[in-house]
């Protein structure tokens, strides 16, 4: 069945960049060193990524923390 609405993860600043990337969670979660899991839960909001997190992404995703850090 064909999604009708955009994924819940698509909203999240991190997801916005990384797709932008062109990279897929695997793919930014291999970079950081994190599993894909933690990075699904990041992008859901289920859970923030933390200060050890944050700088390794922004890295990552060549942006600031500010710019992946809480949703508006």
């Amino acid at each position: 069945m064909p999604r009708t609405s955009p994924r819940p993860t698509n909203k999240s600043k991190i997801a916005q960049r990384r797709i932008s990337l062109g990279m897929t969670q695997s793919q930014l979660a291999a970079k950081i060193g994190c599993t894909q899991v933690d990075l699904s839960r990041w992008e859901r909001g289920i859970h923030s990524p933390n200060s050890r997190w944050l700088p390794l992404l922004a890295a990552a995703l060549n942006c600031s923390i500010d710019d992946i850090s809480k949703e508006d």
